[in-house]
């Protein structure tokens, strides 16, 4: 059986480099098509994503006065719905 010692060893960063390729493809294409510039796009990721964990703080707080259940208590309620 070959030795896999025959294989290039690349720095962590190269590696690192090399992940992001495809990523970075997609972005510059995506940018030429939207005319939009790289921050613009970072920026709306950003705010989508802080819009998004906004709704679900709202959501746990709803939630918080709910009383809570245990898991076995949980885990009878669906037994007994399953049969």
């Amino acid at each position: 059986m070959p030795s896999e010692t025959w294989l290039p060893r690349f720095p962590p960063v190269l590696l690192h480099m090399l992940q992001f390729m495809p990523i970075a493809c997609y972005v510059r294409k995506f940018m030429a098509k939207s005319e939009r510039t790289l921050s613009d796009i970072v920026n709306q990721a950003v705010l989508d994503l802080l819009r998004e964990d906004s709704l679900d703080l709202e959501a746990v707080e709803k939630r918080r006065r709910e009383s809570s259940r245990s898991f076995e208590e949980v885990l009878k309620d669906l037994n007994r719905e399953m049969s």
